[in-house]
């Protein structure tokens, strides 16, 4: 199976003009590049399940609609491995037959402080590429199949990255994390499954809390971070989750990139961020979500 994640980086297009990396955001509790000395974030992600159980979802169509904003990663791995950040917005459509859609459009700017200075949607026609796949490319009704009770979820998560014995909690802890990212990038997620995906991470020792911070869309949210040393390409990252205060809903995630020998990264940086902009189940595939 083919995942959001995946869609999202290979259909960046073009090239994008050099620019800054995106402002750090700020946390109460740590920094990111901190992560492994912060505390850890079972009672935090315990609240969040709690609030997200009791978050409904919203449209009545049957088709999802995920719309998310942030800046993305090209690679130009040429003699000389350039890296450019592309801001990107995001449009996937799932339909109930397994068929997809997803646009893309330049996404915008952002302010000193690193948040956007836009989160609308891009108008219909204002679009730089679009992908579809065919009927029974996707599974619509994955959501309602995976697991509520967090121990067999978590199997169920692990079992489709194919996760080797030998990883270390982290890197468990990472793909997880991933994992969660991944399915909110493509579903519309029940209330019962989000809080038992929060539930999975609050028992993952190598999540570690933040603190509070201000979304890139100026949400207020909780900031939870896996820090991983990559054995692949000798990188130090973190990823961090971003979950609203109020509803236990993903609304965010960084990827911060600590230190990275390919890419020449020496100090830490923030080598992308996505912002989930709009979720909602709609009537039909390229309808405006709610």
């Amino acid at each position: 199976m083919v995942t959001a994640v995946t869609l999202a980086m290979t259909m960046v297009f073009g090239s994008a003009p050099a620019m800054a990396f995106p402002a750090p955001l700020e946390y109460t509790i740590a920094t990111p590049q901190g992560a492994a000395d912060a505390p850890g974030a079972h009672e935090e992600l315990r609240e969040a399940a709690l609030a997200a159980r009791n978050y409904p979802l919203s449209g009545t169509g049957d088709v999802h609609y995920v719309a998310r904003s942030g800046w993305l990663m090209s690679v130009d791995a040429g003699d000389d491995v350039e890296a450019d950040l592309v801001p990107t917005v995001t449009q996937m459509w799932l339909g109930p037959d397994g068929s997809a859609r997803m646009d893309q459009s330049r996404g915008a700017p952002l302010d000193l402080d690193g948040l956007l200075k836009s989160t609308d949607t891009p108008a219909p026609g204002v679009l730089e590429s679009t992908d579809t796949a065919e009927a029974g490319t996707f599974d619509p009704h994955l959501p309602d199949t995976l697991p509520r009770d967090p121990q067999t979820l978590r199997v169920a998560l692990l079992d489709r990255s194919a996760l080797p014995a030998t990883a270390s909690a982290a890197e468990r802890a990472w793909t997880l994390a991933a994992q969660i990212a991944d399915l909110h990038g493509l579903y519309v997620i029940p209330s019962d499954l989000a809080a038992a995906m929060w539930e999975v991470l609050a028992d993952e020792p190598a999540v570690r809390l933040l603190g509070l911070t201000t979304a890139r869309d100026g949400r207020p949210a909780h900031g939870f971070a896996i820090a991983w040393d990559r054995p692949d390409t000798g990188a130090h990252q973190v990823f961090v989750l971003h979950v609203s205060t109020t509803t236990g809903q993903l609304i965010g995630t960084e990827t911060i990139t600590v230190t990275d020998p390919a890419l020449d990264v020496t100090e830490p940086t923030v080598t992308g961020f996505e912002v989930w902009l709009s979720t909602g189940m709609v009537d039909t595939i390229g309808t405006p979500g709610p």
